[in-house]
């Protein structure tokens, strides 16, 4: 047995990048890699019922940690795990998907035999081609010399690009020796390479100075906070933005709590220059009003589903949309910019000219956002705590139960549309 190996590299790597845990439903083709990681203690093994359950943890655990990580196995069982990963995908969490092979000698057995091994469904629907759709980069490790290399490639993509990517490595190839780490800093920050982050600079600040003329135009700009931001961790740049330039907010609902809503002396009141959560169509009416009377709405991290079709369609022309590694000011795009130097950027332009002199869209003092605060704290506090012997479940026996288990350390999902 080799003193270090393909499995103890990937191991540091993860460990490195802050994984902690990984979420696992082990079989034949991963053994030898989760014998190595328990023996580590670097990294906790957690077994779930399923592979799906297995990627949905991974998610969560990457909305809160740098990294979330899924081991499976090949063919059937990997793709238990698929809606996980395109969830992942679609939503911009960081998830490693490890995936066991069989045996080089197996594969070559199918492959010039049509001998079949455990889980294999043909030779042409390899795994790796089923996940490359929804992976940001993956990796098939079969040369040792080869193999940091590619793991520190797919490694990177995932923390740059905050989506999920692939490693598969065949039984066998897990315990073949291999060079050591030898940088302290796994990856790059989020580009690679010296050119390409000065060009990356350079776009970044063409783009922020334009925006900055499109915002400087407007009578009654809006700053909109999307969930990239939480994702590539720029909350408190976002919130230095919003003090800085002294426009008004709002979030989408996916960025709802990216920042602080209530004002700091009264918890019961909303943030002096917050709107509000907009969700299109269901926001509340006051913070639909005052959002879409902006003459423009810059929107940092937003992911521009359908469910904001209507906003887009309406004010397309005047939007700044920075998202998805790409700026666009009116219809000028300026493509390959990362969100963090973007915001950077426009947060020094702000800084330079001492904020700005706006007025919130028509509206804003109308708002009563504080008011729902106020009445949801009352509410929670009023209610009385349901009978175990009542007349049934019914709505308002249920939200009653939420309001009495809800603390404010809790973390609460919700579903975007019909909750």
């Amino acid at each position: 047995m080799p003193d270090y190996t393909i499995a103890d590299y990937l191991i540091d790597r993860l460990a490195a990048l802050g994984a902690a845990h990984l979420f696992q439903v082990p079989g034949n083709y991963t053994a030898q890699f989760l014998n190595r990681v328990q023996a580590s203690g670097k990294i906790r093994c957690v077994g779930t019922i399923n592979e799906l359950e297995a990627g949905y943890a991974a998610d969560a655990y990457a909305r809160l940690r740098p990294i979330g990580v899924a081991c499976v196995t090949y063919g059937v069982g990997s793709f238990s795990l698929y809606n996980a990963i395109a969830g992942a995908f679609v939503e911009r969490c960081p998830v490693v998907l490890i995936n066991g092979r069989a045996s080089v000698s197996k594969a070559a057995l199918l492959a010039e035999k049509g001998v079949l091994f455990a889980h294999a469904i043909d030779t042409i629907r390899t795994d790796q081609l089923i996940f490359a759709p929804i992976t940001a980069a993956s990796a098939v490790i079969t040369d040792p010399e080869d193999a940091p290399r590619q793991i520190d490639r797919v490694l990177r993509a995932c923390i740059t690009e905050k989506k999920p990517v692939y490693i598969e490595v065949p039984d066998g190839i897990w315990l073949e020796p291999c060079a050591r780490p030898t940088d302290d800093i796994p990856l790059a920050p989020e580009v690679e390479g010296a050119a390409e982050q000065t060009r990356a600079e350079a776009a970044a600040r063409a783009a922020a100075r334009r925006a900055l003329e499109r915002i400087d135009d407007a009578t009654h700009p809006v700053l909109w906070g999307g969930e990239e931001l939480a994702r590539f961790g720029l909350a408190d740049e976002f919130e230095a933005l919003v003090e800085s330039s002294g426009l008004v907010y709002t979030t989408t609902l996916l960025g709802k709590s990216l920042v602080a809503e209530t004002a700091t002396d009264d918890p019961t009141r909303r943030r002096p220059n917050f709107i509000g959560v907009y969700d299109s169509k269901f926001a509340p009416g006051d913070v639909k009003r005052v959002v879409e009377n902006s003459d423009c709405i810059v929107a940092i991290g937003t992911i521009l589903s359908d469910f904001y079709g209507d906003i887009v369609s309406a004010s397309y022309d005047k939007m700044v949309l920075a998202a998805g590694g790409a700026v666009r000011v009116g219809q000028e795009i300026y493509p390959g910019v990362p969100l963090g130097p973007f915001i950077r950027h426009l947060l020094r332009l702000f800084q330079g000219g001492g904020g700005l002199d706006k007025t919130p869209p028509d509206g804003f003092a109308e708002l009563g956002v504080g008011d729902r605060y106020a009445l949801a704290r009352l509410e929670r506090t009023a209610t009385a705590r349901p009978s175990a012997e009542g007349a049934g479940m019914n709505w308002a026996a249920a939200f009653a139960a939420v309001n009495h288990s809800v603390e404010e350390s809790t973390y609460v999902l919700v579903d975007t549309s019909l909750a």
